[in-house]
């Protein structure tokens, strides 16, 4: 992070503006095409296998002897035509979606383009850490921290309006759901 001086011209405010653009956008383009080629594929580890199955209790009990316990990892790993967008579709599709209903394409390519929008929101989402920090970087030298209870007040409100739209979505779930 740079530290700025007291007074930047708007050109030095302009090219910082830009460097934490091209931050935020290359964390998502790096992000989306991860997402496009690489894929998930399962670990299964016994904890037994590595001496660490039995952290308490006798070893020579019967229900140590029985512990079937198992870690399953997810590792990425190569793979374009089952990426990470093609798997979380399905995942979706299997578990939101009842049985009779099926997925169709209406266009040429509409399949290769909903990978590509499933990637991108992939990419934005767990680009948010990156995308706060940067703002939070342009926007920290203005704030005047000798009168930052307006900020604290300001940041404690947002739970605050979660709260409430969580609170207006279910009411207005249940309204719907007597209604008809």
């Amino acid at each position: 992070m740079r530290v700025m001086s007291a007074e930047m011209s708007l050109r030095d405010h302009f090219n910082e503006l830009r460097t934490r653009i091209l931050h935020i956008a290359l964390s998502v383009i790096i992000l989306t095409a991860f997402c496009m080629s690489f894929g998930l594929k399962p670990l299964i580890v016994n904890p037994n296998d590595f001496g660490f199955g039995m952290l308490a209790g006798d070893s020579t009990s019967p229900a140590s002897k029985n512990n079937t316990t198992s870690l399953r990892l997810l590792y990425p790993y190569p793979d374009p035509l089952n990426n990470i967008a093609v798997q979380l579709t399905s995942y979706m599709k299997n578990t939101l979606l009842p049985p009779e209903v099926q997925l169709i394409q209406t266009a040429p390519g509409q399949a290769f383009f909903s990978q590509i929008y499933v990637s991108m929101l992939i990419g934005i989402i767990c680009s948010i850490p990156i995308i706060v920090r940067e703002i939070f970087g342009f926007v920290s030298p203005a704030v005047d921290w000798e009168n930052w209870n307006t900020l604290y007040v300001s940041t404690h409100s947002i739970p605050l309006y979660c709260w409430h739209s969580v609170l207006l979505y279910s009411s207005n779930s249940i309204y719907a759901r007597f209604s008809i």
